[in-house]
Formats: C-alpha cells, sequence, structure tokens
C-alpha cells in the first residue's frame, strides 16, 4: 500500500472502481451533484478518462478525470465529470476548468459557421474541505465580447451522515465515510475506536438489509465493506492503535473478498471442475444465503475446493424440476447448471 497519505490514487480508484462496478449508482450522485431528476430509467455511457489535448505548438497535454459519463432520458443527453479532491483548496477550480475544456474537445464538430464543442456538467466530491471552499465553485470565462460563468458543486463528505447517504441512495460516497473521523485519528483511544465501530456496524446493517431487500447483490455489498475498508487503512496508516483497530473491526465483515478472485479462476477454467462462472456461482452464493446456509456460504467465499463441492452436491437439485417450479414462486432463488 502506498503509505503517501497525500497521495490520491488510493481514493480515486476507489471511486472509479465503485463506479464501474456499480454503474447505476451514479444515477442519484448526479441527482445529488446537479439537482436533476434522472429515474431508474436513464441510460448511462461511462466515457474514457484520458484525455490528449494537442496545443498549437504541436506539444501534448495529457489529462485524466476520475469519471466521465454520459446520462440519456427522455431525448436529452449530457456528460457529467465528478472529480475526487483530498487536499482540496479553491486552486482546483483551474484543474476543473482544464479537464473540462479537454473532454470537450471529444464532442467538436464542424457548423456552418464553423465549429463548437460541449463542456461538460462538472462536480468536485472533496474528502477534505477547507473552510473557504463554497458549496460551489464559478470559473468566470472571459473571452471577447463577454463573460460566461461555470458553476462546478461542491460535494463535501463532511456534510453526510450515515443515514442521508443511505436514503439518498449515495453509495458511492460510502467508501469514503472514514474521512468523517479523519481529524480525530491522530488522538483516537478506545472510546473513538467504539465510536467507529458503532458506525461500521450502522453501515453494515444496513448494506444487508439492501441486499435483503434486492436493491444491491452480495458482491456489492462486499466491495462496498473492502472498499471502505482500504480508504480506512489508508486515512490510519500512520496510527498504529487505529489501524489495529481497523483490523479487527473489518475483519469480521468482509466475507467476500476472496469471491471474486475464485469467480475470476472458474470463469478461466482454472479451478478443478467445470462451472458455468460468474453467473452461476452468483446464483449459487444467493440461493446459499436465502435458504438458511449462510456458512456454507461463507465458507465457500474463501475455499475454492468447497464451492466446487458445492456445485457438484447440488447439480442435480438445481436441475430438479421442482426446484424450477419453486422458483417460479420465489423469483430470488436461482436455477442454477453446472456442467
Amino acid at each position: 500500500m502506498n503509505t503517501d497519505i497525500k497521495n490520491e490514487n488510493t481514493y480515486d480508484s476507489v471511486f472509479w472502481t465503485a463506479v464501474v462496478k456499480m454503474t447505476r449508482y451514479l444515477i442519484p450522485l448526479v441527482n445529488e451533484a446537479f439537482g436533476e431528476q434522472y429515474t431508474d430509467n436513464a441510460t448511462i455511457k461511462l466515457k474514457p478518462g484520458k484525455q490528449i489535448t494537442e496545443q498549437t505548438d504541436s506539444s501534448l497535454i495529457h489529462g485524466e478525470t476520475d469519471t466521465l459519463a454520459e446520462l440519456s432520458e427522455n431525448g436529452i443527453t449530457k456528460d457529467y465529470h465528478i472529480e475526487v479532491e483530498t487536499w482540496g483548496d479553491k486552486a482546483i477550480a483551474v484543474r476543473i476548468a482544464e479537464y473540462a475544456a479537454g473532454a470537450a474537445y471529444g464532442s467538436v464538430s464542424l457548423t456552418e459557421h464553423g465549429a463548437e464543442m460541449t463542456i461538460p456538467y462538472s462536480a468536485i466530491i472533496f474528502l477534505r474541505a477547507a473552510d473557504e471552499i463554497p458549496d460551489e465553485l464559478v470559473i468566470d470565462i472571459k473571452y471577447p465580447g463577454g463573460t460566461a460563468s461555470y458553476k462546478t458543486p461542491a460535494i463535501k463528505i463532511k456534510n453526510y451522515s450515515i443515514e442521508d447517504l443511505f436514503n439518498k441512495k449515495l453509495l458511492l460516497l460510502l467508501p469514503f465515510y472514514g474521512f468523517i473521523f479523519d481529524k480525530k485519528f491522530p488522538g483516537m483511544e478506545a472510546e473513538g475506536i467504539a465510536e467507529l465501530k458503532d458506525a461500521l456496524d450502522d453501515i453494515n446493517n444496513r448494506l444487508v438489509k439492501m441486499y435483503e431487500a434486492g436493491e444491491i447483490d452480495i458482491f456489492q455489498y462486499g466491495h462496498l465493506m473492502d472498499w471502505l475498508k482500504r480508504v480506512l487503512e489508508k486515512l490510519t496508516v500512520n496510527y498504529s492503535n487505529v489501524t489495529k483497530g481497523v483490523e479487527d473491526l473489518m475483519g469480521g465483515y468482509i466475507l467476500y473478498t476472496r469471491t471474486d478472485e475464485i469467480l475470476d479462476e472458474i470463469a478461466q477454467g482454472i479451478a478443478k471442475g467445470e462451472a458455468k462462472g460468474r453467473r452461476d456461482t452468483t446464483k449459487l452464493m444467493n440461493y446459499l444465503w436465502e435458504n438458511g446456509r449462510s456458512e456454507d456460504a461463507k465458507k465457500a467465499a474463501v475455499d475454492p475446493e468447497y464451492l466446487e463441492k458445492l456445485f457438484v452436491e447440488y447439480q442435480e437439485m438445481f436441475k430438479n424440476s421442482s426446484l424450477e417450479s419453486q422458483e417460479n414462486q420465489n423469483e430470488h432463488e436461482p436455477e442454477l447448471q453446472a456442467d
């Protein structure tokens, strides 16, 4: 792990990974940041975050945004750029202007008068926010004939409680909740660690309820808790007492961090036995949890051979027509197939 706490790569990577694996949750984040009213029917297209802009002297400027996405609904399409900033102050406005201009070059089209480009809507997620940071940064662009104002909303983690994050479905911000405790870590004692544990318990319990309601799958649950753990480890890397506390606290939550690796092995035919891969394994894990076999699910998540054994053991069961009839009564019970 990179122990430079001013290095943002961990946080950028966590956010982008969360966006890729939980893309639908961009909708509530965009609604929150920009005051939009997108529904779950909106379509989302993630765009490359790297821009290369050629200057007049033929030199190239390389830029990389954290997230650039196109959202469409009711015949209207807009581009949204969301940046994660750790040690931000108002100078971030300069970088936002650069990123926005770089992204806009990708939309250039010729017109009868010359050309036009569209600058995306931009927002900044401030993991830490200086007191002077306003709720909206304004970039005034002066050009011959007038001035245009480019407004950039500021999303500040410190302004959101756990209840806020869940009520507004801002799950993409959840991995960064540890920043709420940021100023407490240097002198954190047992009482503070207990407060942190209560917060983690609350988050975990709410995610479990979302899983039980079918709002997230078992892997998204595991990913969110794992990302939260990674960010906490980075935040507390210089505070050994807190780091040990985080390891002890999170150890009981992260049941599925090995699961994706197992699924990839199966999908590639590396693991012993032939399974159909990620789709059927996900169904198997959900079936185990929803039919009172949580211990089997936990063991299968960390033991590839046991996972394969379950496929063999339940192979005939999942092919049985009686199970298919049960599935019609309960949409969450899967019809599993294993070769």
